[in-house]
């Protein structure tokens, strides 16, 4: 989104804080067309507000056009009601391949007509909010009428409103017909600061884990205040399903049962927290309810069938991997849950994920209970909304992770990785846990013949664990010794080794410049999964 919005001129973009925080310096919401097209890869709120955008931004020079696209899976997704919606607006909008999909080419200079414009809101509610942005800066005055029944996510729905009037521009619902509103022409008044709310679904996979492993977690910045949908998870489903919850405004605490005694929810309507649902899934898969017959039924999720993929699909499949029995509803999912102890373990090649964030990080805290290893597939994916994910699930809860390499990947071939002109000099290997440097490494260093260096051990050999270490002095101090330990590391183990190092390491500037230094004098540097 970030790197569309630089690419129309729409802002000068910045980062403060270590990354926490970004600057946006607006142009005056001139936007101007680019040649290039902007590739979205599977985000589905980029694609769907960038549709809305698109229809704003003016001529540049002889380009007159912007192709929005994305990977296979956002071509397959669904944003024909929104497409249709800005057509009878007087957007003009192309599909290139399939009619309602993208890639899509939207004429540029002609803006937004106004006035009334019906939209079908039943598949998502990122469809309004991308008109609602927008309609500030149409011809005439907006009045949105969403039609075809009740929208989704409704409260996605009231928190762009609020963010709105956050920048000056108030939206009315109309007191005479139902899911409609009304929106002044204005432009939008950038406030000094702008706090983003915590990612209440995100939220839902730690508060999962204590449910599921009789454990206790506080999530101190989602709480009832919140409009997320998701931050009903633990009061709606975890509390019924026999876990302790303590919300406040601003936070929430779950302490899950002792281990095995999840009970099922015989019914639940998570249209509000739809995204929460494939968390719920795999918490109601071990909710034993075999002495009552009981099951876990999840409706309202409908929409759920057109994310990064069918999600409803998706689960029910990878559920029969671990023995778990699930059906497919009209809007949901039916789980059969079982006794823990009778979860199986996923053959190889394990659960694959289907590039989808939501299910690779579902699976791997239903993988946790399994009595031997499991295999999740295409790790990398929940890149997309929590990056160090399985970093924080080693290091945070504690939950045991290696990396692994398919069985195809030779380890005994005799010619080496190493460039000619690189001689004997040590190789670096950065990523994070779990990335599968270790065994890379291993690779590597027989291939090559050279010794195998962690620096997480050298670490520990002179402070002790990482984890207590940083409990008692912080990040900055261990970052600090980090920088210390590699810097004498990478002097004494100069040549003729393989040293592996956590993905940390390129975080500070002081770090970087040590990784800049070592590469100048010869060092093969690697960054490996990272």
């Amino acid at each position: 989104m970030l790197a569309a919005v630089a690419a129309l001129k729409g802002a000068q973009i910045s980062w403060e804080d270590n990354g926490d925080t970004v600057v946006l310096n607006g142009n005056g919401g001139k936007l101007l067309a680019t040649k290039d097209d902007l590739y979205l890869g599977n985000a589905g709120t980029a694609s769907r507000f960038l549709t809305s955008v698109a229809a704003l931004v003016d001529t540049n020079g002889s380009i007159d056009t912007i192709t929005l696209t994305g990977n296979k899976r956002m071509q397959e997704r669904p944003n024909g009601p929104l497409i249709e919606a800005l057509r009878s607006n007087g957007s003009q909008i192309k599909c290139l391949n399939n009619e309602g999909s993208l890639p899509v080419v939207v004429k540029c200079g002609q803006g937004l007509k106004g006035g009334r414009i019906e939209l079908s809101a039943t598949i998502s509610s990122q469809y309004v909010s991308s008109i609602l942005m927008c309609a500030p800066y149409a011809k005439e005055p907006v009045t949105l009428a969403l039609v075809g029944g009740k929208p989704i996510s409704q409260l996605y729905v009231d928190m762009t409103i609020q963010m709105m009037a956050a920048f000056g521009i108030k939206v009315t619902k109309s007191k005479t017909e139902e899911y409609t509103y009304h929106i002044p022409q204005g432009q939008y008044t950038n406030p000094a600061e702008y706090v983003v709310e915590s990612d209440a679904s995100s939220a839902t996979y730690p508060l999962a884990f204590a449910a599921l492993t009789g454990t206790k977690c506080t999530i101190p910045n989602i709480g009832s205040s919140s409009l997320q949908g998701d931050a009903r998870f633990a009061t709606d489903v975890l509390r019924p399903m026999g876990c302790k919850v303590v919300q406040t405004e601003t936070s929430t605490t779950v302490q899950g049962p002792p281990v095995g005694q999840l009970v099922p929810l015989p019914h639940v309507d998570m249209e509000p927290m739809t995204d929460a649902f494939l968390t719920a899934t795999v918490v109601a898969a071990v909710a034993d309810g075999s002495k009552s017959e009981q099951t876990t039924k999840i409706t309202g999720i409908a929409n759920q069938r057109v994310k990064e993929c069918n999600r409803i699909e998706a689960m029910i499949t990878q559920l029969a991997k671990f023995g778990v029995t699930a059906t497919e509803l009209e809007d949901g999912i039916e789980i059969h849950g079982i006794d823990y102890k009778h979860l199986k373990v996923p053959q190889a090649p394990g659960v694959y994920s289907y590039d989808d964030h939501r299910v690779a990080m579902s699976f791997s805290l239903l993988a946790g209970l399994c009595p031997e290893p499991a295999i999740i597939q295409e790790r990398h994916c929940t890149a997309k909304t929590w990056p160090g994910w399985w970093d924080v699930l080693h290091t945070e809860l504690n939950t045991a992770l290696d990396g692994h390499e398919p069985a195809s990947i030779s380890q005994s071939s005799s010619k080496s990785v190493v460039p000619a002109e690189n001689g004997n000099k040590s190789i670096v290997l950065i990523g994070m846990r779990a990335a599968g440097k270790t065994t890379m490494s291993g690779i590597i260093s027989e291939v090559n013949g050279m010794e195998f260096v962690d620096l997480d051990s050298l670490f520990e050999e002179q402070y002790g664990d990482i984890k207590k270490f940083i409990q008692a002095n912080g990040w900055a101090d261990f970052r600090k010794k980090e920088i210390e330990v590699a810097t004498s590391a990478f002097k004494k183990y100069a040549e003729g080794h393989v040293i592996s190092t956590g993905g940390g390491i390129v975080e500070t500037p002081a770090a970087r410049e040590l990784l800049k230094s070592y590469i100048k004098s010869g060092g093969y540097f690697k960054t490996c999964l990272c």
